[in-house]
């Protein structure tokens, strides 16, 4: 209702000035009533053959509308259209003849070509902004929903039974021949859910801090799986302090060991490197182990991971690379440290 009294206004609005400007330049103001009803005639007439035109223009391809000539020309057809049917309309159903003459006539169409396409250009303003906001707003329910689906799995990732279940069992294997062993990966088990049950959802931590329980955790299954599993790490001083989403580092390296290098036989190596460059980190995780299968890549874990990037910074990237003999995943992401969370 709202839109349609706005609507109503600014064609009234527009009558108006048109019909002012036409008695000023004939001389004589006493005509402004009549001109004022032709012109909102003609006006509403514009706008329903505009309405018209937009709305099938949409219909058969709703991208063309974004484009500011295409509003454009539809504005500017829309209004020499309304203009011929207001003159036809007004002729055959009240017997009003706006002019008698062919100048005239055409005077009247170059006038409607001005005034449409300054109509035109404000439609395709509105309907431009409109989209944007719309688009905005969109984007908003969207992240909002990615939060809501990253917080559950930030949550989900603070206790991982499979990951709990299988460091017991093995622990329950060896605590009578290495006692040792057995000690150490308590510590680090012990350690690894101290950290992650203390933190918050919305928590952003270094990746020195990530690296830490990364560790941990290569550490305790390179214990399980014996030679099977090898791992380096590599990363400068300079990208220790950038903040990152808490377990990002963690559950890609859990998602090597568990579906690259334990179903191989033979095992093998999962490469963490990290490095800064500028204000750019770049962070790969590279196992050659038995590679991607079937849809492991857009796997939940993986899905939930580029969404925090992408909600830590739209800048950031998230690729995988493959080629059957293991899996290369590479993300690049703005650094942001704690200097920067003080300026905000």
């Amino acid at each position: 209702m709202r839109k349609i009294i706005v609507r109503a206004v600014s064609y009234i609005g527009i009558a108006t000035i048109v019909a002012l400007i036409m008695a000023l330049s004939s001389g004589n103001l006493k005509y402004f009533i009549n001109y004022f009803i032709v012109s909102a005639i003609i006006t509403f007439s514009i706008s329903i053959c505009e309405e018209i035109l937009f709305g099938l223009v949409i219909k058969f391809n709703p991208e063309a509308v974004k484009t500011k000539a295409i509003s454009v020309t539809i504005g500017v057809i829309g209004a020499l259209l309304g203009t011929e049917f207001a003159i036809i309309l007004m002729k055959y159903t009240m017997h009003v003849v706006v002019f008698r003459s062919l100048t005239g006539h055409f005077i009247l169409l170059l006038l409607t070509l001005v005034i449409g396409l300054i109509v035109s250009l404000i439609m395709t303003y509105y309907r431009f902004v409109k989209y944007k906001l719309k688009e905005r707003e969109m984007e908003i329910e969207h992240l909002k929903r990615l939060e809501t689906e990253s917080k559950y799995a930030v949550l989900q990732s603070k206790v991982n039974p499979h990951f709990l279940f299988n460091t017991l069992s093995t622990m329950a294997g060896m605590v009578y021949e290495e006692p040792a062993k057995v000690e150490k990966m308590i510590l680090d088990l012990s350690s690894i859910y101290r950290t992650v049950l203390n933190l918050s959802e919305n928590e952003m931590i270094t990746i020195e801090e990530e690296l830490k329980i990364a560790r941990k955790y290569l550490e305790i299954e390179k214990m399980r799986m014996g030679e099977r599993l090898d791992y380096q790490i590599n990363v400068n001083k300079e990208a220790l302090q950038c903040k990152i989403p808490p377990m990002v580092i963690e559950m890609l390296v859990e998602n090597a060991v568990i579906h690259g290098i334990s179903p191989k036989k033979d095992g093998g190596i999962i490469k963490i490197d990290i490095k800064k460059n500028g204000s750019i980190v770049y962070i790969s995780i590279q196992d050659n182990g038995v590679g991607f299968v079937g849809d492991l890549r857009e796997g939940f874990a993986i899905t939930n991971i580029k969404n925090r990037l992408k909600m830590m910074t739209k800048e950031s990237k998230f690729r995988i690379d493959t080629n059957g003999k293991g899996v290369n995943i590479v993300m690049e992401f703005v650094c942001e440290d704690e200097s920067s969370y003080r300026r905000r």
